[in-house]
């Protein structure tokens, strides 16, 4: 038996979150101590694998709660549908990025980016150990977005 906190810890999850599967009827904790603290047994932490697992998957919680209720066969065609969903989402990606790779190409914009300026400016970035946010506006200062940008407006 797990008190709250326990599996919370355990999952690397916080006490909210159990909070909250409970308060939408995901996962309830099997019983309560005298003191009214949540216990939860192995097959509630089967459960909470099972949903960490979907969760992974990138699928809402909603649709977890459908799935949990549910046979093996549904949820595998639930599965199923959400691989077809991924599927669309990485050629849509892979269709940007060549998109970008083209205009990239056509501007020449990877050799003015690599040009012998910005790698020192690069490597001063890197190696100054200034906060990640000074970084990262350090390193948007002379990305190839911002240096078409200035471009196109020289």
């Amino acid at each position: 038996m797990y008190l709250i906190r326990q599996l919370a810890s355990k999952y690397k999850l916080t006490r909210t979150a159990l909070l909250h599967y409970d308060s939408i009827g995901l996962l309830s904790a099997s019983s309560r101590t005298k003191a009214g603290y949540r216990l939860y047994t192995e097959e509630d932490e089967e459960k909470l694998q099972t949903i960490l697992l979907f969760r992974s998957m990138g699928i809402s919680l909603d649709m977890i709660k459908l799935l949990i209720n549910n046979n093996e066969s549904k949820i595998a065609n639930s599965l199923l549908i959400r691989l077809g969903e991924l599927n669309q989402e990485i050629e849509k990606l892979q269709t940007q990025q060549k998109n970008i790779i083209n205009l990239l190409k056509d501007i020449n914009i990877v050799e003015q980016f690599l040009d012998k300026d910005s790698s020192n400016k690069i490597s001063t970035i890197l190696l100054e150990g200034i906060s990640p946010l000074d970084w990262h506006e350090q390193f948007e200062k002379i990305s190839p977005i911002n240096v078409l940008v200035s471009g196109l407006h020289s």
